[in-house]
């Protein structure tokens, strides 16, 4: 029960939407050659081990070794898709470094287990990522509750569970909202 009061609690106040399905196909996937290398929050204090490191894991398949502020670890599965002209990451938790109650944040959200959305606005000189609002998905599902199929699992909390066709449709109809995605974090290449 700890760890699901855990998940739930760090799953909003990490700020992502998990889905229970992926979020591409395989003709969606792309590689960029410029997101290999590990990166740093911008805004990170000086004391804060948190980076983002990124690695080839096959022709179209990264894998994320994603440290947080406090030195917690986690590993992830990643694949960067395209939808139109739209760039996203799907994140898929594959392994967590720390005891159940102390576990990285990221991996925390993705306990569920999961797949979470990241929006990818730039690549190059910076990379700037940008998560699904809970708070837009909230609201958006409290006004149109059969949107998609999604679940609520504590305190509001929604975890998507359409197909990966839905899925997609879903973003793309929402890709021009104001507040579907959260601000992007913009990390530095280390």
């Amino acid at each position: 029960m700890k760890n699901k009061v855990l998940v739930l609690f760090t799953l909003a106040l990490a700020g992502c939407v998990p889905s229970w399905n992926p979020f591409y196909t395989e003709k969606d996937l792309v590689f960029e050659p410029a997101l290999v290398g590990t990166w740093r929050p911008v805004e990170a204090k000086e004391s804060s081990q948190e980076n983002w490191s990124f690695t080839k894991a096959g022709d179209k398949h990264y894998q994320l070794a994603q440290t947080d502020e406090e030195g917690r670890k986690a590993v992830f599965d990643v694949r960067l898709f395209k939808l139109k002209e739209h760039r996203f990451l799907d994140l898929y938790l594959t392994k967590v470094e720390g005891d159940s109650l102390k576990v990285n944040d990221w991996a925390s959200i993705s306990l569920v287990p999961a797949h979470l959305l990241l929006k990818v606005e730039q690549i190059d000189s910076a990379l700037k990522l940008a998560a699904v609002s809970p708070d837009w998905m909230q609201t958006h599902l409290k006004q149109h509750p059969n949107a998609i199929a999604h679940r609520i699992v504590s305190d509001g909390n929604v975890v998507l569970a359409a197909g990966t066709e839905e899925l997609q449709k879903f973003v793309l109809a929402h890709m021009d909202d104001k507040e579907f995605f959260g601000g992007a974090m913009e990390m530095k290449r280390k």
